[in-house]
Order: C-alpha cells, then sequence, then structure tokens
C-alpha cells in the first residue's frame, strides 16, 4: 500500500475594502485625500485536518483591523504601506506563509487619465 502525504493550504481573502485616506507623493494628496482598494489574500498551512474553531483558523476581522490602521495613516507611497502591512501579518500570525496585498489609487491625480493606478506586494516565509 502507498501512503498519501497530502498537502493543502487554505486562502483568506478580504477583497475590496473601500478606504478614504490621505496616501501620495503629491502635496493636494495629503490634503484633499482619496480613494481607495485594497484586496489581501493570506495563504496558511492549518495544523490539523478539519478547522472547527475560530482559533484554529486566521480571523479576517483581525487582519481587516490591521489594513484599516495602516490605511487610516498618511504615506507617500502605496509600495510602503503593502509592505507594512504584510510584515505586521507575518509577525502577528505564525501560520501564514504567503501574504499578498493589492492596493489601488482609484482616482489618481494624472491629468486627462481614466483608470485607476496600483501595486501588488508578494511575501512568503522562510522556513
Amino acid at each position: 500500500m502507498i501512503a498519501l502525504f497530502l498537502t493543502y493550504m487554505i486562502t483568506v481573502h478580504l477583497k475590496k475594502l473601500a478606504f478614504y485616506s490621505y496616501h501620495g507623493v503629491h502635496e493636494e494628496e495629503g490634503i484633499a485625500g482619496g480613494n481607495f482598494e485594497v484586496n489581501a489574500l493570506v495563504r496558511y498551512k492549518p495544523r490539523q485536518g478539519i478547522i472547527r474553531q475560530l482559533e484554529e483558523t486566521i480571523n479576517y476581522v483581525s487582519l481587516y483591523e490591521i489594513i484599516k490602521d495602516r490605511m487610516n495613516r498618511p504615506s507617500p507611497l502605496l509600495e510602503t504601506i503593502a509592505m507594512e502591512i504584510a510584515d505586521v501579518f507575518l509577525e502577528q500570525f505564525s501560520l501564514i506563509r504567503e501574504v499578498e496585498i493589492s492596493i489601488t489609487k482609484l482616482q489618481p491625480p494624472i491629468a486627462s487619465f481614466v483608470g485607476t493606478v496600483g501595486i501588488t506586494y508578494q511575501k512568503k516565509r522562510n522556513d
């Protein structure tokens, strides 16, 4: 008989989180602010088979609070925000193996521009 070793991951995602924040390199962005959308994915390997209690998973409410706290602090670069969010996730949740954070500026201050701009940052735990 061949023994099978299954490896699986669970992804917790928060999508289309809306924030009015004051991020950007232009002075007017720090004064007027703008609309942002954040998407976050965290991947983890459960410690056991079937998850039956909140303590056995990654609480998405806790993830949201971390994102909300960081989005409420102005920063010139979206990259900085995403990197800091990922670091806090990995620091606070030892189960997390991989993080992906996307931040979109919905109305960038670019003349005659129609669309959005944004960044995506990925980080994996080394072990």
